[in-house]
């Protein structure tokens, strides 16, 4: 076996020797092909499959949770208005458009609208569209647009 200085002073004996257009060629493709190999060992191996990759977040929905995903309730203004005032929300527009719910408010604790939010989903409403904004003194204003996409019929 050669010692470490024998080798590094072979390997760039015949680098060297070797000329300048191929040495170019050579420093591109030695790291595509390495790349490429890592690629390779990377998706054979099913580290990252989407069947054995779990997520670990809090909050993240398991697929027995998928399989019980709540009935879509019908909801009213005032349905609306008495949760976003529990959750600490003041609704300054709510809206029906489009199979959906338009709402627009304002809020001083970041955790009332995820708050809100839960709450819609458990009601069977998402929120696929939201914009969140922070005022000078510190409040949140927001839009969102909760749709129960899960109904065959159109929300009346």
């Amino acid at each position: 076996m050669m010692p470490a200085s024998r080798l590094r002073q072979t390997l760039s004996q015949i680098w060297a020797e070797r000329s300048a257009a191929e040495r170019r060629r050579l420093a591109i493709a030695l790291p595509v092909c390495v790349l490429l190999l890592g690629y390779l060992i990377v998706s054979r191996s099913g580290i990252f499959d989407a069947d054995t990759t779990s997520l670990s977040v809090a909050g993240a929905a398991s697929t027995s949770t998928l399989t019980s995903l709540p009935a879509i309730s019908r909801l009213d203004t005032e349905a609306w208005r008495q949760s976003a005032r529990r959750n600490g929300i003041a609704l300054t527009q709510i809206a029906q458009k489009d199979s959906g719910w338009q709402l627009a408010g304002q809020f001083s604790d970041a955790a009332a609208f995820t708050t809100f939010s839960h709450w819609a989903a458990k009601q069977g409403w998402w929120a696929t569209q939201w914009q969140l904004q922070r005022d000078d003194d510190d409040s949140l204003h927001f839009t969102a647009r909760f749709v129960a996409y899960l109904e065959e019929e159109a929300t009346p």
